[in-house]
């Protein structure tokens, strides 16, 4: 039950004032967006609108995956870029999505040694990436150091094949 003492609501608020009605929430308080899970947020160019959103609104965005300028962080003696989210299309569709994965043998990012004949090159912790990369909440990454893209998986960092 929703505790209506909490209650807020004004239209377009300032991003300062959202920090401030955050504020006096549980740090460990989950956002939901009309009930959902998961939560898209999209920004103006110019910065003078956020939204929330429930969808990816990939129809709004260009069709290929471009970069955004973010800062660049190592992980396993490489450098990944925030790149971009995958499409609405592939988030729907896991079969479609895993088409677009590969295993890459060559960065050798695996969880695990020796499972299929591949060498683990540097152990990789999913929650590890993300902690390198600021926390990011992008799906898709590019290492600047061999320009191809990557998606975190549960136990394998994998090459993304999709959208570029």
């Amino acid at each position: 039950m929703y505790d209506l003492s909490k209650r807020f609501h004004k239209d377009n608020l300032s991003v300062g004032e959202l920090i401030e009605q955050l504020g006096k929430l549980p740090q460990q308080a989950k956002i939901c967006i009309c009930g959902d899970d998961g939560c898209y947020i999209h920004v103006e160019q110019d910065g003078s609108v956020v939204n929330f959103d429930t969808e990816d609104l990939a129809d709004c965005y260009e069709e290929m995956v471009t970069p955004v300028e973010d800062g660049v962080f190592t992980y396993g003696g490489y450098h990944f870029i925030p790149y971009g989210f995958f499409t609405k299309q592939e988030n729907n569709d896991f079969i479609l999505l895993t088409r677009k994965l590969r295993t890459d043998t060559d960065l050798g990012f695996f969880a695990d040694s020796n499972i299929a004949g591949r060498i683990q090159k540097y152990r990789y912790d999913y929650d590890e990436f993300y902690v390198a990369s600021g926390d990011h909440t992008f799906d898709i990454f590019r290492c600047t150091d061999n320009g191809k893209l990557y998606v975190p998986g549960a136990h394998e960092l994998f090459e993304y094949m999709g959208g570029v």
